[in-house]
């Protein structure tokens, strides 16, 4: 199960390579998109935290916050 590989959030900062590794509120992420064709297999999913989550989905979908 991909919470017992992870343990914590796997999101990991571009600027400074830190892993953000919270417990809180942690969420199966899909490293290639769902409905960009992602499966639901090991090797694509992670876990990450709820912000971490959000925040990597609002990037890909190209969402902004105004």
């Amino acid at each position: 199960m991909i919470i017992d590989r992870d343990r914590s959030c796997q999101y990991k900062s571009a600027n400074s390579q830190k892993v953000c590794g919270s417990k809180y509120k942690l969420e199966v992420h899909h490293k290639k998109p769902f409905w960009a064709g992602g499966i639901s297999d090991e090797e694509n999913l992670q876990i990450l935290c709820k912000n971490h989550n959000s925040h990597v989905y609002r990037s890909e979908a190209q969402i902004k916050i105004l």
